[in-house]
């Protein structure tokens, strides 16, 4: 048998087809390589992409839930009375002396005997800071501490020299400022009662507690006619309860206003004898919240 040899031709063609094999096939690993190193990179974006969006879904949602500061204010009349909204606000008096009649008249054992002069209702200011959430779509809860002042003013006679606070009963032609100073703890929860985001409607209910810190308001003994001061005769903790209807203002802008009427009325009676025996205290007037951006 004869062996045909390949020639040079032969074998020079089929080593150049080989080399082309050969860079081909480095050229595909290269890119796979190339391919390779850049996939993990896209894969990184997107997921970084993808938890950003998922983090900042979650800051937003969080943010919702963040506790805000604010700062409140209320102007409006305090109130005071036996009953409801200040009613029947000069119905009764009781002290320990004995016996009282019209004012000027005779008492027992026939001393002058006096009757007080009316309690009018007056001036009353409420403002302090406070801390509110969203505890759903719909509602918020805030927590706060105020400085509360509420007013009467009766009158009097003129002093009387013995002591600080002290007046006669005779002849009343001097109006007095009775003013009250408590500090107080509001807690609020607000619903909203319409579908708007540009003028959200809200219904507020709550509950107060306040504490007298101080108070230049008279007491009355009608016999001898005196007017004088003695805190000793105040219950001191007052319980509340409050209620108003409120506009959110500038709700889109970084710096929301919420205004609207609002009322109070203390639960506990302002005293168990004296002057101010059985009243209670009421408020009403417009509040006004500004919340500042959250941080």
């Amino acid at each position: 048998l004869s062996v045909k040899k390949p020639g040079v031709s032969e074998i020079e063609s089929k080593n150049e087809k080989n080399a082309d094999s050969i860079n081909t096939f480095q050229n595909k690993i290269a890119g796979d390589s190339l391919s390779n190193q850049l996939k993990p990179e896209k894969i990184a974006k997107g997921m970084v992409s993808k938890n950003d969006s998922s983090l900042k879904k979650h800051t937003e949602k969080k943010q919702k839930h963040h506790w805000a500061f604010g700062v409140t204010f209320s102007g409006g009349a305090s109130l005071i009375g036996e009953s409801f909204l200040g009613v029947n606000n000069n119905a009764s008096y009781s002290q320990s002396s004995p016996g009282t009649t019209g004012s000027g008249g005779i008492g027992n054992g026939g001393n002058p005997s006096y009757t007080p002069s009316p309690i009018n209702n007056s001036f009353a200011f409420i403002g302090g800071v406070f801390i509110e959430k969203n505890i759903s779509p719909k509602s918020k809860m805030s927590l706060g501490i105020s400085y509360k002042y509420f007013s009467l003013i009766n009158k009097v006679g003129a002093p009387t020299g013995l002591a600080l606070y002290q007046f006669n009963a005779v002849n009343n032609t001097n109006s007095y400022r009775n003013n009250f100073h408590y500090l107080e703890l509001p807690v609020l929860v607000k619903f909203q009662l319409n579908k708007g985001k540009t003028l959200p409607l809200y219904w507020q209910a709550g509950i107060n507690i306040s504490q007298l810190i101080s108070s230049n308001a008279l007491q009355f003994k009608s016999n001898p006619g005196t007017y004088y001061n003695d805190n000793s005769l105040f219950n001191k903790t007052q319980f509340g309860l409050n209620t108003g209807i409120s506009a959110t203002l500038f709700s889109k802008q970084k710096v929301p206003v919420t205004i609207g009427p609002y009322f109070y009325y203390s639960a506990s009676k302002l005293a168990g004898k004296g002057l101010y025996q059985n009243k209670h205290f009421s408020f009403i007037g417009i509040r006004t919240e500004i919340l500042f951006p959250k941080k």
